[in-house]
This record gives structure tokens, C-alpha cells and sequence, in this order.
């Protein structure tokens, strides 16, 4: 929620499908209102907005970005960046390392996948996010694709 004195109004962001929000704008805009009106006679603008799904999961994926960035590098020393994409799905969960191609390396970019699926696992479990097809993609020092584990 955020008020803006100089407009005189009030933005309610809310968690809603977008059938709810349609469904329920309105009459959430005028209730809002009219609960301020008769307790201050203020007659300000309320605004209802919702986030898109894209931002909900986005928001929702945070933490266990923010865990598989942390994890991975603090496990393996060649772990040097991360990224996500969700689009093109399925969501894409990137570890960026300082590996080479070579056989040697290609066995630690497996386990360095292996390990990221399995904190996506613990995470997701923990927060109860829903299960949405995912793939983790090793890249080695180059920026090529090295490795990749499609979880659906």
C-alpha cells in the first residue's frame, strides 16, 4: 500500500488471479473508500492494482535463487555467477564457472548441477512453491553450455 498526499490517494497492491481481480476491483476500490470517508472525511482516490503472475513468480522463486547462488558457491570455488531466465520456459536457473571443456571438468560441472537441483528440491519444499519444470545449465568459463539437467 502506498498513500500520495499530493494526488490525495491510495494504491492497494494485491495477491489475486486476474479473474479475482477483475471480479473484485471495484468494489474493493469503493469499500476502501467509503470505510476512510466516514472515518475522516478524507475523499481520497483508491487505487487497486495486482502484480502479474510473472512478478508473483518471480517473487515467489527469489529465495531459492538467492539460495542456489549462495550454496553453489560456497561449495564449489568454480561457481563464479548466476542468472534465471523464465522466458523461454521452462525456467532456466544458469551457473556461470570457471571450467573448461575437458572431461575433468565436465564430472564437476555434473555435480555442481546435481547440487543445485537438490537445494531447488530442499527450497521449494521448504516454501511450498509450486512444482513448475525447471533446468539447471552449467556454463563453463566461456559462456557455452556445458552441462544441463531438465527437471519437470
Amino acid at each position: 500500500m502506498s498513500i500520495n498526499h499530493s494526488k490525495n490517494s491510495i494504491q492497494i497492491e494485491i495477491k489475486a488471479t486476474e479473474q479475482q481481480y477483475n471480479k473484485n476491483k471495484g468494489e474493493m476500490e469503493k469499500l476502501v473508500h467509503d470505510t476512510i470517508y466516514a472515518k475522516t472525511q478524507l475523499d481520497l482516490k483508491i487505487e487497486v492494482t495486482r502484480k502479474s503472475e510473472s512478478e508473483l513468480r518471480d517473487e515467489s522463486w527469489q529465495q531459492i535463487f538467492t539460495s542456489v547462488m549462495d550454496e553453489s558457491h560456497k561449495e564449489f570455488n568454480e561457481v563464479t555467477g548466476f542468472a534465471y531466465s523464465f522466458h523461454p520456459k521452462p525456467l532456466e536457473i544458469i551457473l556461470k564457472t570457471s571450467l573448461s571443456q575437458g572431461k575433468q571438468d565436465q564430472k564437476v560441472a555434473e555435480e555442481i548441477a546435481r547440487y543445485a537441483k537438490q537445494i531447488v528440491k530442499v527450497s521449494r519444499n521448504e516454501l511450498s512453491i509450486e512444482k513448475i519444470p525447471y533446468k539447471i545449465i552449467i556454463r563453463d568459463k566461456e559462456q557455452e553450455n556445458m552441462y544441463e539437467i531438465q527437471v519437470k
